[in-house]
């Protein structure tokens, strides 16, 4: 039992390193996380804070 467990997690781990070290896997997930985040947010631009507003909102407030 513990040669299949040890086998199998061997395997996840070895997938886990070649995706990480894959460029072109990699920057297929990091255009598809730039996607849902531009969803999520609904922000046209990833180099905007997404807590920009939130953070001028509180600011504004504080100071009246």
């Amino acid at each position: 039992m513990k040669l299949i467990i040890g086998t199998l997690a061997g395997v996840a781990a070895g997938v886990a390193i070649y995706m990480l070290l894959d460029e072109k896997r990699r920057s297929n997930l990091t255009n598809e996380t730039k996607k849902q985040w531009r969803r999520i947010w609904g922000k046209p631009d990833l180099d905007e804070d997404p807590w920009a507003e939130y953070n001028e909102r509180k600011a504004s407030a504080s100071h009246s």
